[in-house]
């Protein structure tokens, strides 16, 4: 795994053990400012390592799927539940990429 994609795990996973909102691109990119945080992102999803649910108005679940904090989630979507209408990424191993 490349360092930028370590890093930007590590921050995805300190926001999900403690409840914060999923990070936004933007913010990724302002703090690895060309470094290629989008396409991290992108692999992480693709190696199956995170799975990210994507709700109404562009609020994003991150789930991790792999290691000590499998099963962590960011900040679930505040109001009625609904589900996504895309997940990035599979549970069951398969990696899914739109």
């Amino acid at each position: 795994m490349a360092s930028i994609d370590q890093e930007v795990l590590d921050f995805v996973i300190e926001c999900a053990v403690t409840g914060r909102r999923a990070p936004t691109l933007d913010e990724l990119q302002h703090k690895w400012w060309r470094k290629g945080a989008n396409d991290a992102l992108r692999r992480l999803f693709h190696a199956n390592v995170l799975i990210c649910e994507v709700y109404a108005h562009n609020w994003r679940v991150i789930e991790v799927n792999v290691g000590e904090h499998r099963g962590k989630r960011t900040q679930e979507r505040p109001g009625r539940r609904s589900k996504p209408y895309m997940v990035v990424g599979n549970r069951m191993g398969v990696a899914v990429m739109p």
